[in-house]
């Protein structure tokens, strides 16, 4: 029971780290002879609510120069809160402050479309360290691709899954090639799904996102080990007594847990044999981290949403060729100081992202 309670105890900061839901903040600002009108509607993910909830809208999101109103429910399903108020000012407003709403919801983004008479204008973001906006010098381009590049550096699972490439690989063009791989991926998967044409179940996917990260860490370690078929015979053994245990205490995931084991034990022999199998996982592998933010977007106007695409997943391919980078500089860094081989970082790095991956990945399939 202890330890049960101590692996409960460490999943629990990260088994949602690839963060998957956010506020959708809409502003249309409307002009008639007599007033000025700004009418607000943000939808809430339902497991991001608190009893706090419409204080914190009320007194965390403030206009200047504004008569404000409390916020209303309009609107509430399965998975989502509609709050609205509609709020008259003298002038438009300049800007929106939102450091108030920021202190309760210090680790959320805000996605905001700005629009005029219903005609979308503009698309941003807040979070807590871009916490205000000017509606003057709003810039749709940067912020997107800046929320991209946020995006990854926010995100455990995604980091992980990126080291690994990048000690998996030898040499620069091929590491290029397979971010441009993963970023293609998750590229294709926010599309389809942004734009309604693929409708997916947010809880597999964080299953699978750990699952992918498990099999990148497992195959790394099955290339390093010399004994490679005693590796293989350990994951089948892991494999088999998972599907026992799904059969046993999760009856419902059993199928899905079938699969997995299915891949997770032909993955390993598969990679040994066939270099292609890595290049092809790597852009299957993308299309599932892609899932996780694509729910995000799905709430914006269509009217620009393809630009915010692009300008997403190019601020994300720019974060994971840096980071990449980065990291392997580090290792040749500290390599020549002699004191630490290289080959002992890469190892020591990878047992870290296994060990945490299989807490990602166990504790979302059966938790």
């Amino acid at each position: 029971m202890r330890l049960l309670s101590l692996y409960l105890l460490l999943t629990a900061s990260f088994l949602s780290s690839h963060e998957l839901q956010k506020f959708n903040l809409s502003l249309d600002f409307l002009e008639t002879e007599e007033s000025k009108e700004i009418e607000m509607n943000i939808i809430v993910p339902r497991n991001l609510y608190r009893p706090s909830l419409e204080e914190n809208l009320n007194n965390g999101l403030n206009f200047d120069a504004c008569n404000e109103k409390d916020f209303d429910l309009v609107n509430s399903t399965a998975r989502y809160l509609t709050f609205k108020k509609n709020i008259t000012c003298s002038n438009f407003p300049r800007s929106l402050d939102a450091r108030n709403f920021f202190s309760f919801y210090p680790d959320q983004t805000i996605l905001v479309n700005i629009k005029k008479e219903t005609s979308l204008q503009n698309q941003t973001f807040l979070n807590n360290s871009k916490s205000k906006i000017d509606f003057k010098e709003a810039d749709q381009n940067f912020s997107f691709f800046s929320l991209g590049l946020n995006h990854f550096l926010g995100g455990y699972d995604h980091i992980a899954f990126v080291s690994l490439l990048a000690l998996l690989i030898i040499g620069i063009k091929q590491l290029i090639y397979l971010l441009s791989g993963f970023t293609l991926g998750h590229a294709i998967s926010i599309t389809f799904s942004s734009l309604g044409f693929i409708s997916v179940k947010i809880s597999i996917i964080e299953i699978l996102i750990g699952y992918s990260i498990f099999l990148l860490a497992l195959e790394y370690l099955t290339i390093r080990q010399v004994n490679k078929n005693g590796i293989m015979k350990i994951n089948s053994m892991f494999w088999i007594s998972l599907v026992c245990v799904s059969l046993v205490f999760f009856p419902e995931i059993t199928v899905l847990s079938v699969g997995m084991a299915l891949i997770g034990i032909s993955y390993p022999y598969l990679i040994i044999r066939n270099s292609l199998i890595r290049i092809i996982a790597t852009v299957f592998f993308g299309l599932l981290h892609g899932f996780g933010f694509a729910s995000n977007l799905s709430n914006f106007d269509s009217q620009s949403l393809v630009s915010s695409i692009i300008l997403f997943n190019l601020g994300i391919e720019a974060a994971q060729i840096l980071y990449a980078f980065f990291l392997l500089l580090v290792l040749n860094l500290i390599a020549k100081t002699r004191l630490i081989s290289r080959l002992f970082l890469k190892d020591f790095i990878s047992l870290i992202v296994f060990f945490f991956s299989t807490l990602w990945f166990i504790g979302r399939l059966l938790f």
